[in-house]
């Protein structure tokens, strides 16, 4: 395959100083707590890094958990332990409270990461040709794609503040005053 005119890949990867691929492991784990043991981030789900939404997500199980875990709190009384089962239940509602944005969030990311890896005729042609032709392409993902999906994020909901970012978009979950 040549790269210009008098020289191929072949001539620049056999002067090569290291070569090797990475294992982008990614997948949803299907129950995340068992007992008191609860999953979160990574732990939880693995995305693949092109896209960047695995720190997001990671972020936003823990707002989920913690909001959970105080509610838990809040209904045994602060000068008792929530049980075993207590627990289990507000982990579960944690999940069931993050699963479709996650599995929303991960396959977004293996679109990414495909579209970047070229498995096929079709996503080559998209992202070599296709994608850099459309003049507003990026503004259009970020106003209408990720706007919508950020203006979700979850919030300490039992946390008051004053809410000091708005934008064009309103959020789905404000900072209660």
């Amino acid at each position: 395959m040549p790269i210009n005119d008098h020289l191929k890949v072949k001539d620049v990867f056999a002067k090569k100083y290291h070569a090797g691929m990475s294992n982008l492991e990614e997948g949803i784990v299907e129950h995340w707590n068992w007992g008191r043991i609860v999953l979160a981030g990574d732990g939880a789900h693995k995305f693949t890094p092109n896209h960047g939404q695995g720190l997001n997500n990671g972020n936003q199980d823990v707002v989920a958990l913690v909001n959970e875990l105080h509610r838990c709190i809040e209904s045994v009384g602060a000068s008792n332990q929530p049980s075993k089962e207590e627990l289990s239940i507000a982990f579960q509602r944690c999940q069931s409270t993050r699963i479709e944005y996650v599995k929303s969030d991960y396959n977004l990311s293996a679109a990414v990461t495909r579209m970047s890896a070229w498995p096929n005729f079709l996503y080559g042609l998209l992202d070599r040709h296709v994608i850099p032709l459309i003049q507003s392409f990026d503004d259009m993902m970020t106003n209408h794609f990720a706007a919508t999906h950020i203006v979700q994020g979850r919030i300490l909901d039992f946390v008051h503040s004053e809410e000091v970012f708005k934008g064009k978009v309103s959020w789905v979950y404000p900072i209660k005053a």
